[in-house]
Order: structure tokens, then sequence, then C-alpha cells
């Protein structure tokens, strides 16, 4: 909980970035978990209209609630380090406004304009079910998020965390029976698929609801707190609605459009998807269900990783801008270098794990034996290391430098990527591996270009040999070791069960050895860790320090 002095936590990022990102790992394992049985209910296709409705979602998402907590979290931590905590109060109350606007709008918009945005936009008519279903959620997220962001602007990722557990708990629980439930009361209809992802999207929408009262009622719990440091306040100048409205506006059309690109590209993706495939003869059935092997089962497993590393990014936000409004650039500098570590110590054993065992995990969670799959993880999982990378390096260059910066990037990517994916769908016979070739060459260009401008304009100068080649290295030793392991025990009864279980413990155990060993992580960094003392004990009794 925000406590009136919060100093203390915004020095210790990474123990802040660690709780979001436990609690995204567990949202994410309960996210996987519950699509196994849902996924086993609606089948591929229905899965298939289920991430096609979250695709015109997670656009509207992006609109009216991405750029909320990014936004409110900066703005909010530059006047609480001043100790202007009345304007970070009006701050909240404005962006609490504007999210109802927009994000009912939106949520508006997307009920009754369903039909036409399924059947034109993605040449998938039966979506609209789902999707008219998701659309309250869309006003729901957009306070949701205005509420994270207010606590991660003052420091704790606490609030946020916890109800990003219980939104999906929620969620999961709904989702199932709620799936179940219309599959078998359309079980006659031709529709059956899409009703069942309805159950999914509907889901969704209560968890989300859940996560929203969650944040209230700790808002006002914490009341006392905030009404002590309005009384410490040391405002000089109250800031006006006016003024307020426009500093959110120029703090969150950069990063929305940024955002609003990428997902555009989603969008934009499937409906060359559909599209093309269904120009080629395929059937609505058959290029939906390989898009829901696409989106349900590979941006799953890459996105459960993905996802803690924004965390982490998330959770930096605060420190950052602290340490930037104070004017120590070597502070600024020293967190951005812990961030880009600890992110790529996730980010590629990560990826090598899902290389080697992307397959056999899909096999163990949904009984899905299609080798086309274990192929689809092998080229696929390097865009957990680029994802991570591109989205790191977006919001350190939002966070201090210049906001439009990103968003110029982003449109340049797309420009690049949207041609090669028409290419690859329209005159080879790639299908599914187009999307998935695809998806890489977006944040290899952001990557490239948010580079040159760490580089010359900020001059952050990032250890190639500690932050980048000896987690590689490290998490090539690993690979090599989960490979031997998984092929000797393949052989066995339920060996790819036993192959798979094995693969993932010496994985994790194996790279931090090597990561230790190789000296990729310093004892001093590891007091940076949560549990760092711990860690550190352990391994010196094991000679790894």
């Amino acid at each position: 909980m925000p406590s009136d002095n919060s100093s203390s936590s915004k020095n210790n990022f990474l123990v802040q970035g660690s709780i979001l990102a436990a609690a995204s790992i567990l949202v994410r394992v309960i996210g996987l978990l519950y699509r196994i049985p849902m996924t086993r209910i609606i089948g591929n296709e229905g899965m298939g209209y289920y991430e096609n409705a979250f695709e015109v979602y997670n656009l509207c998402f992006i609109i009216s609630s991405y750029a909320m907590p990014t936004a409110v979290s900066k703005l909010i931590a530059q006047r609480s380090t001043k100790k202007q905590y009345r304007n970070s109060i009006h701050l909240f109350v404005t962006a609490l406004a504007i999210a109802i606007l927009l994000g009912g709008s939106l949520a508006v918009a997307v009920y009754f304009g369903a039909a036409f945005i399924s059947s034109s936009v993605l040449g998938n008519p039966n979506t609209q079910i789902p999707l008219r279903v998701l659309a309250p959620t869309i006003l729901i997220s957009a306070v949701l998020g205005v509420f994270r962001g207010f606590f991660q602007g003052k420091g704790t990722m606490v609030p946020t965390a916890l109800s990003q557990l219980l939104e999906q708990i929620v969620n999961a629980f709904v989702s199932v029976f709620a799936s179940l439930y219309l599959v078998r009361t359309h079980s006659a209809s031709e529709q059956i698929a899409a009703f069942g992802a309805a159950g999914g999207t509907a889901g969704t929408g209560i968890g989300a609801f859940f996560g929203l009262v969650l944040l209230v009622f700790i808002f006002v719990v914490n009341m006392p707190v905030f009404r002590r440091q309005m009384r410490r306040d040391q405002t000089e100048h109250e800031e006006g609605v006016a003024d307020l409205i426009l500093v959110l506006i120029y703090t969150i059309v950069p990063v929305m459009l940024s955002q609003v690109l990428v997902r555009s590209n989603g969008i934009i993706a499937i409906a060359l998807f559909n599209h093309i495939l269904a120009g080629k003869g395929m059937s609505e059935e058959a290029y939906n269900s390989l898009y829901g092997i696409y989106s349900a089962k590979y941006l799953v497993l890459t996105n459960i990783v993905i996802g803690i590393t924004s965390a982490i990014t998330m959770a930096m936000i605060p420190a950052i801008v602290s340490a930037h409004a104070i004017g120590s650039m070597t502070e600024v500098r020293r967190k951005i270098s812990l961030a880009v570590k600890f992110n790529l110590i996730i980010a590629m054993p990560s990826c090598v794990g899902l290389m080697i065992l992307g397959g056999p995990i899909i096999r163990v969670l949904f009984g899905d034996t299609d080798p086309m799959i274990a192929l689809v993880m092998l080229v696929g999982s390097i865009s957990v290391v680029l994802y991570t990378m591109s989205i790191l390096f977006n919001t350190i260059i939002q966070s201090i430098h210049h906001m439009r910066i990103p968003v110029i990037n982003s449109a340049i990517a797309i420009l690049l990527d949207i041609p090669v994916l028409w290419i690859l769908l329209k005159f080879t016979n790639l299908n599914v591996f187009a999307l998935v070739i695809g998806n890489l060459v977006m944040p290899v260009v952001v990557i490239i270009l948010d580079s040159i401008v760490l580089y010359k304009d900020l001059a952050i100068r990032i250890d190639l040999k500690k932050s980048v080649l000896t987690p590689a290295l490290a998490s090539l030793i690993m690979g090599v070791l989960v490979y031997v392991v998984y092929f000797l025990t393949s052989k066995l009864p339920y060996g790819y069960l036993i192959g798979t279980i094995l693969g993932i413990l010496i994985g994790v155990l194996s790279f931090f050895a090597a990561e230790l060993l190789l000296k990729g992580i310093t004892e001093d960094e590891l007091y940076s860790f949560p549990k760092g003392s711990l860690i550190i004990q352990i391994a010196k009794k094991m000679h790894l320090l």
C-alpha cells in the first residue's frame, strides 16, 4: 500500500518489478490452465473466434486503457517526488473522467458495430457473437487502468498484483463454466463454436469487474494516507483541469499510438490471413482453426514470458522517472542497465526452453500431437527476446526522452512488416508459418531504430558482455542439457511428460548456475533481487559465487 514516504520503494524497482512479475506469472499460469479445458470444450475453431474477438478488444483496450497505467504512473510519480500530492489526486480524478468517456464510447461502438467488424474487416462473421459479449469490458478495463496507474505511481505494485490475480481467478472459473453452458445450450446450432467463445469473453468482463471492485476498496481504505500526504503538500501551483487534460493527452497519445500501431498490425494480419486463405479456397473452419493454433497455443506460451518482462518494464517507470526528475543521469543509466539485464535473464532462457520444449509442453497441456506445433515453437520462440527488448526500449525512450519517437519507429516497422506478411501469404504455402515469421519483423526493426536513439541521443551504453552475451551463453548451455534430458527420457513410457517436467527443472537450475559461474550477475546486483540474501547464501554454499 502507498506510504507517506514512498522513496524507498521507488529506489528498488527490481523488488517492485518482481512483485508484479510474480503476479504476472501466476496470472499467466492461471490463464494457461483455464485455456486447457476451454480449448477442449470449444476446440481450435472456437479458440479462433475467441482470439479474433480479442484482437479487436485489444485494439480498443490500448486506445482507452493501455496507455493509462503508464501515463498515470509516470505523472503521479513526478508529482509525488516533488510532494505535489494535491495535484496528483486532481490528475487521478481527471484521468478517471477521460477513461470513462473514452472507454464507454468505444464499448458502445464495438457492441453495435460487431457485425460489420467481424464480416467486413476480419472476414470471420461468427466473431460478432463473442465480440458483443466482450464489448462492455472495454469500459471496465479503462477505469481499472487508471487505478492501477495511480498505485504504481505511488511506488507500490501490490494493489495491481492483487487485482490481476483476482481478475484472472474469476475469469478462469467463469470462462470455463460459461463456455460449457453455452456449448450445451447451443449444441444444435451451426454457430456452436462461436457461442462457446462468447462464454470465454464473458469471463474476461466479469473478472475485470471484480478486479476493479478490489482496487476501489483498497483506494478507499488508504484515503487517510492520502489525506496525510495532502496536509504536507508542497504544491506551488495548483494545476487546473484544462492543464491536467493537456498533460494527460500529451503523455497518453504517443504511448497509445505506438501500441495502436502494434495492435493494428495484428488485426491487419488476421484480415490478410483470413481473406487470402479464403481466396485460395480454404474454408472458414479450416483457416479459423489454423489461427486458433497460432493464437491460442503458440502466442499463449510466448506471451507468458513477454507478460512477465513487460511487468518488470512497467515497474521500472516510476524509479527511472524519479531519477531523471532530479537530474541524476548516472542513476538513470544504472537502473536501465539493471532492467535490461533482468529482462534478458528471463527472456533468453525462456526462448531457448520454448524452442526445445514448446511442442512437448503443448502436448502435455492440450493433448495436441501435431508435429507442426513443435516446428512453430522452434521457429517463433525468438519473439520472446525480440518483443521483450522492443517493449523495454520503447518504454525507456518514452519515459525520459521523447514521446513521439517510438510511435514513428513503430510506424516504420509496420510499413515493412505488412508487405512481408502479404508476400508470404500470397505467394507461398506457409499458411500459419507466414504469421509466425511476419510476427518477428516488427520487433527487429523497432529494436534497431530504438537502439540508435538510445546510443546517440541518451548516451545509454549497454554492457553487451554481461547483459547480452553471458545470458545467451548460459541459455545455450542450458539448452544442450535440456535437449539431452528430453531425448533420453522420451523413449520411456510417458516419456514426453517426464522429459518435459525434468527438462524445465534442469533448465531453471542449470541456467542460473551457468549465469553465476560466468559472472553475469554480481553479488551486489543479487542483493537487489527479492530474497537476494537467501539466494546469495545458497549460491555460496554451492560454490557458485
